[in-house]
């Protein structure tokens, strides 16, 4: 794991975006353990968020670099760029450009709005999969584009392509009310964004290796539940080495950070997660034999959400440090280790759980869950494929509920029993 620890200092840890909003959040007790306190984690998180100034969106402060181009009409942009040379820079006034087509950069081409510039496709309509920038059937690498404000396009608001594109910098945008808000290439970075009240996903990314999406708000994205198991906040598939860190993740319907498919050598670090609707999963890993680290994630399952990490046909993936808090009587669990037979190709194996902080309140149920469907015997899954967990601690309303399940609920003890969370401990009132 060291070569996701150095991944993770390279790119500068953030691990969320607005202290004031999460220390509002935990003074009101909405994160804190059931007996009121605040664990040591959360106490640190807390500090953390204080010491993080950044915002998030377009600022006053970025400006047009000298020397940059000026992008004065909607209906000369590509023109303007087509008769520049690669490595151009660009510089969008502080109005709004109605688009009727997608902007096609050249490498190397740099996208900088002043303070108040927006990109508006509501004139715009197509099927096409296109977005205001586009990548797709081009090769163009090393983009940037920032400070803008791109809201209703078609389908997406920046678009790129698996094997066409890679390098491009996204940060300090705006993006919203377009099918798909972001779907970047390899070796990108997507920072400092507000992603939001897009139709299906905030940010997808596709067989992409090496890319970093930092330090976004992302939220109230799929809030119409269209796309039922496929929408969110984000969906990743066929990743590697791709890292979600330092978001701040709230109110979107379906999975807030997905990793989907064939995914290896992840890191999900440092993120805010807070999930209250339909098919609401903090973090889901779903058939992805590679490996992966979760850890030092504070995740909330509110009342109408379902779970807060799932592993579901996924194995080699460490969890821990997470604090997770389960307010939701969803029989998912706070953490759920899960398999399912009729998903041929993929196992759920030698999976690490250990030193997390997973809290009860109001009705809830389930802390940590392991279970199965279409298979006779679900035993093997806590006792013979590798899944562990040790060392974590559980705040709930009393010491002999049955919190804990091993495919149906079970007491402390019987949890116990399966060699789970013998170095582990329960913390009630």
């Amino acid at each position: 794991m060291r070569q996701l620890d150095d991944r993770a200092e390279q790119v500068g840890l953030g691990h969320s975006l607005f202290a004031v909003l999460l220390i509002g959040l935990m003074t009101a007790g909405v994160l804190h353990p059931t007996d009121g306190s605040l664990s040591s984690s959360t106490a640190r998180a807390q500090y953390r968020v204080v010491e993080l100034q950044e915002k998030v969106g377009p600022r006053r402060g970025i400006t047009c670099p000298a020397g940059s181009v000026l992008l004065r009409r909607v209906r000369t942009i590509q023109k303007v760029i087509d008769r520049r040379p690669e490595g151009t820079t660009f510089c969008f006034k502080s109005k709004t450009y109605f688009l009727r087509s997608p902007i096609v950069p050249k490498n190397g081409d740099g996208f900088v709005g002043k303070y108040g510039a927006i990109l508006d496709g509501r004139r715009w309509h197509t099927s096409a999969d296109v977005g205001a920038f586009i990548g797709t059937a081009h090769s163009v690498n090393d983009v940037t584009i920032r400070n803008l404000v791109i809201r209703n396009m078609p389908q997406k608001g920046i678009t790129t392509a698996y094997g066409a594109n890679s390098n491009w910098t996204i940060d300090h945008n705006e993006i919203s009310g377009a099918r798909i808000g972001i779907s970047f290439p390899d070796y990108s970075t997507v920072t400092n964004n507000f992603i939001h009240h897009n139709r299906q996903y905030g940010f997808t990314g596709y067989r992409t290796t090496g890319s970093v999406v930092q330090n976004n708000e992302v939220s109230h994205n799929e809030l119409c539940l269209c796309h039922p198991g496929d929408g969110g906040a984000s969906k990743l598939a066929g990743t590697t080495n791709d890292s979600v860190i330092g978001n701040y993740i709230h109110d979107n319907g379906g999975n807030a950070i997905w990793f989907d498919t064939a995914n290896t050598g992840i890191l999900i670090e440092g993120n805010t997660v807070s999930v209250n609707m339909t098919y609401g999963k903090g973090i889901s890993m779903e058939q992805n034999n590679g490996t992966a680290v979760i850890r030092n994630n504070t995740i909330r399952v509110r009342s109408r959400g379902e779970v807060g990490i799932l592993l579901n046909n996924s194995s080699n993936v460490e969890v821990y440090n997470n604090t997770v808090t389960m307010a939701s009587t969803s029989e998912g669990g706070a953490i759920h280790v899960f398999f399912d037979a009729s998903r041929t190709g993929y196992d759920t194996t030698n999976n690490q759980i250990m030193n997390n902080t997973i809290s009860l309140q109001g009705s809830a149920t389930t802390t940590s869950n392991v279970s199965c469907i279409n298979v006779t015997d679900c035993s093997p899954y806590w006792r013979t494929k590798g899944n562990l967990f040790q060392g974590n601690t559980y705040h709930v309303p009393s010491r002999t509920g049955s919190y804990w399940a091993l495919s149906s609920a079970v007491p402390w003890s019987s949890w116990q029993a399966a060699d789970f969370d013998t170095s582990g401990s329960i913390i009630s009132p």
